[in-house]
């Protein structure tokens, strides 16, 4: 992807985040991307149905829905947006779900800005890229059970066994 050509969807409940992402992107080497703002899950949804998006950057909490089945649905309707969830709730067994779902990057809220640009970059090159109160979880790819998330929860391999289960549906 090229930055010029960027289409990139700001999306977040609280109108001063979306101000401060808009500067971090607008002050890095995305400058030159088209920016879009969303302050809720109705306005995220008009703004991909009016264009193609290429960049999702979102809270994953919004208001009056649950953000991991809209995040879904998002992913269904545009499998070609890289997602960036850009959110306050830091936590292992979230993390490892969204990048299962096909989200590409996390960036905690906590985080200092250049991370948020270092997730634009990964994911406009293919990659992941997670910053997290507990910094990188190695491999969500091989970590299938999320196995190294819930030891973090101190789950015992019961209790990881039955998170697994629910987690593939069964």
């Amino acid at each position: 992807m090229q930055n010029k050509s960027l289409k990139i969807l700001l999306a977040d409940p609280h109108p001063v985040t979306r101000n401060g992402l808009r500067w971090v992107v607008t002050s890095s080497r995305f400058s030159n991307a088209e920016l879009y703002e969303a302050g809720s899950v109705d306005e995220i949804s008009r703004a991909m149905e009016q264009s193609p998006i290429d960049l999702l950057v979102t809270e994953v909490a919004q208001p009056d829905v649950d953000g991991v089945d809209w995040l879904l649905n998002v992913r269904t309707a545009c499998p070609d947006a890289g997602i960036i969830v850009h959110s306050a709730l830091d936590h292992d067994m979230l993390i490892h779900h969204l990048f299962r779902m096909g989200v590409r990057a996390f960036v905690a809220k906590h985080s200092e800005a250049f991370h948020l640009v270092e997730a634009l970059l990964a994911v406009t090159s293919g990659n992941r890229y997670v910053a997290s109160k507990r910094g990188a979880i190695d491999d969500f790819s091989t970590d299938v059970a999320g196995t190294k998330a819930m030891n973090y929860l101190g789950l015992t391999r019961r209790q990881q066994q039955l998170v697994g289960f629910l987690a593939a549906g069964n």
